[in-house]
């Protein structure tokens, strides 16, 4: 988690970022399943699935959720020959360091020196205009 927020925060390497930060999330929402505690993973998917159902009066799956949520971080870990994807990697590598810090506060109650200024960081981008 503290690389991933450094990376992030310090060295503006979001792809490198958002790596670790998808290794940290995965694991550390499967140590909180195992607890028999809701991941951000699955948080973000429940509320996705409520989100398009509302606004679109569609259905969508758990799964279809749960892959659009991930696309970016499958893609960088997947190789899949002739598939290409155009992404904000700061705002990706954001969204999953996110994810990651809520599953470690869960988790630990704990929260790293980093994350309050990664928190600080989404509060001015949210914010500021565009």
């Amino acid at each position: 988690m503290d690389r991933a927020l450094a990376l992030f925060l310090d060295e503006r390497d979001f792809l490198s970022a958002l790596t670790l930060a998808g290794a940290a999330e995965a694991l550390i929402g499967d140590m909180l399943k195992d607890q028999g505690k809701e991941n951000s993973l699955e948080s973000n998917a429940a509320a996705m699935i409520g989100l398009v159902s509302v606004t679109d009066g569609a259905s969508l799956s758990r799964k279809d959720a749960i892959a659009t949520l991930n696309e970016v971080r499958d893609w960088l870990k997947h190789y899949k020959r002739g598939v290409t994807l155009t992404i904000d990697a700061e705002e990706a590598a954001s969204e999953l360091l996110d994810r990651a810090v809520v599953n470690w506060i869960t988790l630990t109650n704990r929260p790293l020196a980093l994350m309050d200024r990664f928190d600080d960081w989404l509060r001015r981008r949210s914010r500021s205009p565009g």
